[in-house]
C-alpha cells in the first residue's frame, strides 16, 4: 500500500467588460506534497464570457496544462494545449429576508 498527499490551489478571475461581454482567466497548481515544494501540474486558463439577459453564461478559450515527470522518468515532460468550453447555468431564484 502506498500513500500519497497532495494539494491543489487554483485562482479564479471573471471580468466584465461590457453588459455582454465579460474575460475569464484561471490558474491551477498541483503539488506532489501538501507543503508546496514538488509540482505536478499546472493548469492555465484565458477565456472569452458572453453574458445572456438571465444572468447565464457561455465561456470558451484556451488552455496549457504542464505535467512535470516524476523521479523515475525525468526526461518526459507533457505538455497540452486545448480549446475549452462551458456554460453556467445560474437559477434565478427570489432572495429572503430575515
Amino acid at each position: 500500500m502506498q500513500y500519497e498527499q497532495q494539494t491543489c490551489a487554483g485562482y479564479n478571475i471573471n471580468y466584465k467588460l461590457h453588459p455582454r461581454w465579460g474575460l475569464w482567466l484561471d490558474g491551477e497548481v498541483h503539488t506532489k506534497d501538501h507543503f508546496f515544494n514538488e509540482y505536478s501540474q499546472i493548469t492555465l486558463r484565458f477565456a472569452g464570457s458572453y453574458y445572456l439577459k438571465n444572468k447565464n453564461r457561455f465561456t470558451a478559450g484556451y488552455g496549457f496544462t504542464d505535467f512535470f515527470p516524476g523521479d523515475n522518468h525525468k526526461q518526459m515532460a507533457i505538455p497540452e494545449h486545448f480549446l475549452w468550453q462551458q456554460f453556467q447555468f445560474f437559477m434565478n431564484t427570489k432572495s429572503t429576508n430575515s
